[in-house]
């Protein structure tokens, strides 16, 4: 069954389509592409930072993670995994959407354990550690869910409404909002953190496939799947930049400082770029 359902998000995401998007003039361009770091046989799809500014990468069609540094040594691999998706940090460990198995996996100090949860998931797909607990994207249930040591509720459910969903699948919580990458409505979508919706960005860009999102104080980052390029938005919610250098079928993006790290689940590889 856990191969069929991942046969089913690769088709999804190999085979919706649209109209390639147009070439669109943004404002002062920041971030200078560097260089390609070759992830030789990994097929990455999450990336996220440990607390001695190590990457981690999910590799979810070999059901591995990886520990490597800035410059893309593999510093340890982990093994044993069903389809790892997206991946977070937090004061517990490695928070780890494990897709196959429906659940979160936490990995910490090489021990792996399963958060508890009041959920039941289908294909989860992505996690944000959070108040000594999870807010994580239900792919298939097309809701995110919040369970932390105060609340527990859901948001969502399919549709193109604000507030519902389509196949979300990665999600990060900011300033006390949370942010989610609702990959096949094409856009994100930002709640407050009882989950009432408050905006939403992208829909106008013909973005195809949101399958991953950063953010800082600065600026929100959105992986355009189909299209290879990651869209950059300011504070004040307008589109500033547009990357495409470097980039095959990005899945997920990080930035640590003045880095912007964006994993190629086509290319095998991670693309780096500089804030200039």
């Amino acid at each position: 069954m856990n191969n069929i359902k991942l046969a089913i998000c690769v088709l999804i995401i190999g085979t919706i389509a649209c109209k390639s998007p147009e070439k669109k003039q943004v404002s002062s361009p920041n971030w200078k592409y560097e260089k390609t770091i070759s992830l030789d046989s990994i097929g990455p799809v999450g990336i996220a930072l440990d607390s001695d500014e190590n990457l981690y990468v999910s590799d979810a069609d070999n059901n591995r993670i990886f520990k490597i540094n800035q410059d893309g040594k593999v510093l340890e691999s982990f093994e044993n995994f069903d389809r790892p998706m997206h991946i977070s940090w937090g004061d517990q460990g490695l928070a780890i959407a494990e897709y196959g198995s429906d659940q979160i996996v936490v990995l910490h100090q090489e021990k792996k354990d399963t958060a508890n949860s009041k959920f039941e998931f289908d294909a989860i797909s992505g996690v944000d550690a959070y108040e000594g607990g999870y807010f994580a994207a239900d792919f298939y249930n097309h809701r995110i869910t919040c369970q932390t040591e105060d609340s527990i509720f859901t948001v969502g459910k399919q549709g193109k409404a604000a507030g519902e969903f389509t196949y979300p699948t990665d999600i990060q919580i900011f300033n006390q909002k949370i942010y989610v990458a609702d990959a096949y409505n094409h856009r994100v979508q930002i709640f407050d953190l009882n989950g009432n919706h408050k905006s939403t960005l992208a829909e106008n860009e013909k973005i195809n496939a949101a399958t991953g999102l950063f953010v800082t104080n600065q600026n929100i980052f959105i992986t355009d799947f189909e299209n290879s390029r990651i869209l950059v938005y300011n504070s004040m919610d307008s589109l500033s930049q547009i990357l495409t250098e470097g980039l095959d079928k990005p899945a997920d993006v990080i930035v640590v400082g003045t880095k912007l790290f964006a994993v190629n689940y086509h290319g095998r590889s991670i693309a780096k770029y500089n804030f200039n």
